[in-house]
């Protein structure tokens, strides 16, 4: 009896680990550099509603840097834009491109279309959350890749190190 308990309590963790290991199914995709490449293949309409709604992930999700030249070790030179708010202004990358799900219908409520960036050093274009695809056309990619990543602002110098220092009281 107390044979069969161990056994029972050294296979549970075996099965967790291969349950969660198993619970993602990867996502039917398509990387586009603009709309007009995206309706050679497919309603034009559908692929303008995918590309605002990647617009839209991009003014929210994007990478957000203080100095054009944080954004530009990040993404490469030339790939980085001003955005000036009420506030003050920060820099972000281009977007290159982006991803839209095999799911995408238009107007359903969207996280089924993400904007692209590049990345200094690589080939490869990745989503603000990380999500790395390479070329254009049809490709598949973990559902993580269209969930909604807030935008921080990344600084440097006497902002950066007064926020590692802070105590909070």
């Amino acid at each position: 009896m107390k044979h069969s308990k161990t056994l029972k309590l050294a296979i549970l963790p075996a099965a967790i680990l291969l349950l969660a290991a198993c619970g993602e199914t990867d996502i039917e995709s398509s990387v586009y550099n603009n709309p007009q490449e995206c309706s050679e293949n497919m309603d034009a309409a559908i692929c303008n509603e995918a590309f605002k709604e990647a617009q839209i992930a991009n003014a929210t999700e994007a990478p957000k840097y203080s100095t054009v030249k944080q954004c530009e070790i990040e993404h490469g030179v030339g790939k980085c834009e001003q955005n000036a708010q009420s506030g003050g202004s920060f820099f972000m990358p281009m977007m290159m491109g982006y991803l839209m799900s095999s799911a995408f219908r238009g107007g359903a409520g969207g996280n089924n279309s993400k904007a692209l960036y590049s990345r200094a050093g690589s080939s490869n274009l990745s989503t603000a959350g990380g999500t790395s695809v390479s070329g254009t056309g049809k490709t598949k990619v973990s559902p993580s890749a269209f969930k909604s990543t807030p935008a921080t602002v990344n600084r440097s110098g006497f902002g950066q190190s007064a926020k590692a220092k802070s105590t909070g009281g």
